[in-house]
Order: C-alpha cells, then structure tokens, then sequence
C-alpha cells in the first residue's frame, strides 16, 4: 500500500516501521554487549549486533521509498548484511578457538572478500544469502556443539536465537501473515528477528560469566 505526503510516495509502512524498531533493537544490543566483561568473540558479537541495525536501519529506507529506484542504497544495506553474516561467523569462531587468529578465522577472512567481489559483480541479493547461510551453517554448528558438550557458556541461548532467525526464511516463503497488507510476511520475519536478536544478546551475555 503506498501513501502520498507533500508529493513523496511512501510504501510499505509497516514492514519498514518494524524495520525501524528491529534496528533499535540491534543497536541498544550493541551498546550492551560492548558493556560486559571481554571474552574471546565478544567484540565480533557487538559488531554483528552493530552492522545488523545499519542493515535494519538501511531497511527502513529501502522499504519506504521502495517506489524510487534505490538499488544502489540497497546495495549499501546488502553490504551491512554481509558484514553481520562475517562477524556472527568469526564470533563463533573465536568463542570455541579461544582466539582472534587461526586457520578458519583467515578461511571467514577470504570468504568474506569473495563476497564484496561478488556483490560488486552481481549486485543481486541472492550473494548475501550464500555469505548469509554459509554463515549460519558454522554458527549452528559451532553452538550446536556447544550446547551438547557444555564447552560453550550461552550456546543455547544463542542456538535458539538463530534456530529463530533461520525460521524467519520459513516465514517469508510460507507467506505467514497476520494480515496480507497491514501486517504481512515480512512483518512477521521482523517480529522474529527481534526475539532472536534478545535470545542472541542473552547467551552472548552469558558467555562472559565464568562456568
């Protein structure tokens, strides 16, 4: 549904005021998270929270004037997903590892340079998607075996929040509204978002305490 107001055409209000909130949300995260005690992969976790809300916040943007022609603002947002997809991926890494270096650090690293090439080259969003599952295979992984072995403090807080945001994909491809124009499908993925990023921001809080 688009609204016009002084000349300027407005869409999809909803989805990009659920956008607005979700990226509020991922930034009171950030400022959270750069508060607790340090551990290995708690400044990558507030950097996915802090590039996650500029990719949220991007989003408001995108979907209010999607109307105009804003691919290359898009690509802007798509390259803030991209970085969340890296620094979630290199969190983990460091949590298990114990440290900032190493060979899958370096391997996230390459990885993560393939993608900017790639957005550069395709500029489409399905080569955030790939940077975007490759991600959330290691994060489920790594946490997955955090929480079965109890190596990891707050793995199955933050299993759960991305078994939530994985669900968001689910969402979007079954269509699942409240409403088909006032509150659709993505309103729902963003509603879900906003309880993963909670759920992710309690286990990585959780993490910093000593077992």
């Amino acid at each position: 549904m688009e609204y016009e107001v002084g000349g300027v055409i407005l869409s999809e209000l909803v989805t990009a005021f659920t956008n607005l909130i979700l990226a509020a949300i991922c930034f009171y995260a950030f400022k959270v998270s750069k508060a607790i005690s340090d551990y290995p992969g708690r400044a990558s976790w507030s950097y996915f929270f802090l590039t996650l809300g500029a990719a949220t916040f991007i989003g408001f943007f995108t979907h209010l004037f999607s109307a105009y022609d804003i691919h290359y603002f898009r690509l802007v947002g798509w390259l803030f997903s991209g970085m969340a997809a890296y620094f979630t991926q290199v969190a983990s890494i460091e949590q298990v590892s114990g440290k900032k270096t190493g060979l899958f650090i370096l391997i996230s690293k390459i990885e993560f340079v393939l993608f900017l090439i790639m957005l550069y080259y395709f500029q489409t969003f399905e080569v955030v998607l790939v940077i975007t599952v490759i991600a959330l295979l290691v994060v489920l992984s790594i946490h997955g075996y955090g929480f079965v072995s109890k190596v990891l403090r707050g793995s199955e807080l933050i299993l759960l929040g991305f078994i939530i945001s994985a669900l968001t994909a689910v969402a979007r491809l079954l269509k699942v509204s409240f409403h088909p124009i006032y509150f659709n499908y993505h309103d729902v993925a963003h509603l879900m978002m906003m309880v993963a990023a909670f759920v992710i921001l309690a286990g990585v809080k959780q993490a910093a305490h000593k077992a």
